[in-house]
């Protein structure tokens, strides 16, 4: 899944996914390609894992906040 996919999944910015990739929150992700045109990508059930792990954490979780 892209990070506009994603985000819209989690009703968050793009900008929000950066920041917990630089942050090391969030949905895990696979980073593809050369360093300086690389494509982060999200499997469908990672996003789905970090979704069920926020359901259970409640308050502690991230995804409904930017």
């Amino acid at each position: 899944m892209s990070s506009g996919e994603v985000a819209t999944m989690l009703g968050v910015s793009e900008a929000t996914l950066s920041r917990w990739r630089f942050e090391g929150s969030g949905p895990q992700y696979l980073k593809l390609g050369a360093r300086r045109k690389s494509v982060v990508s999200y499997r469908r059930e990672d996003v789905l894992s970090y979704l069920q792990e926020c359901e259970r954490q409640a308050t502690a979780c991230r995804s409904g906040s930017e």
